[in-house]
């Protein structure tokens, strides 16, 4: 009896050894250095009269806000009048891992919400997403390279069927550079290239340009706010 009790504590300490590592949001949204929030502005481009890449319209506002500690809190978007889309709060169980995220409307009603399934490296392998009704909008499963960087997403319909697949190209400081996308059939349907511009003394970037098909279609910008220490 005393052999199969102490046997009963060693498996128990086993798998509490086993427990999943848990990511802070900096690592995945590959942020460097003691990160408070960060804006990001999406504009359309194109070549001026000086074969320089311009900003267009702007697209959207995007926020992002972290705790001491590097994860998520708040996610907030706006369009480009300025009007606020939704509000997004991560949800999180008793470890600290984040569980999905509520996202609500300017007058508090729920916009939509996602659930996350992670892998044994902590990295998110699946989430699937619900509308205001709670019915399910899409199911998304991940793949990552050997520095945990996303390298494939695959988004299904509600039923089931693959909807589209876009693989990701990572660098050696974990910036995406490029990737390709994939329709339900397989069929490479757009390929982008990403170039990455105005790094601070931490190697966090400020501006970017994604080039479709070798054309400019977006820029990204970024202002970066960090705690002082």
């Amino acid at each position: 009896m005393k052999k199969a009790f102490v046997l009963l504590i060693l498996i128990t300490l086993f798998y509490s050894c086993k427990r999943t590592p848990i990511k802070n949001s900096l690592f995945i949204e590959n942020l460097f250095g003691d990160v408070k929030e960060m804006t990001e502005y999406s504009y359309n481009t194109y070549i001026d009269s000086n074969n320089a890449y311009s900003k267009g319209a702007l697209n959207f506002k995007t926020i992002y806000r972290f705790d001491e500690k590097g994860f998520l809190t708040e996610w907030i978007e706006y369009n480009a009048n300025g009007g606020m889309e939704w509000k997004a709060i991560p949800t999180k169980d008793n470890s600290g891992m984040q569980t999905g995220i509520i996202a609500y409307k300017s007058n508090s009603v729920l916009s939509w919400k996602a659930a996350y399934v992670y892998d044994n490296n902590g990295n998110k392998s699946e989430e699937t997403d619900y509308d205001a009704m709670g019915n399910i909008e899409s199911k998304i499963t991940f793949k990552y390279d050997k520095n945990n960087k996303k390298s494939e997403r695959i988004i299904f319909s509600p039923s089931g069927a693959i909807s589209s697949k876009s693989v990701f190209i990572n660098n050696e400081k974990g910036n995406e550079i490029g990737n390709e996308y994939y329709d339900a059939n397989g069929t490479l349907k757009a390929k982008c290239t990403i170039q990455y511009f105005e790094l601070d003394k931490i190697n966090n970037w400020h501006k970017q340009i994604q080039l479709l098909e070798g054309r400019p279609a977006l820029i990204i910008e970024r202002e970066i706010e960090y705690y002082s220490k």
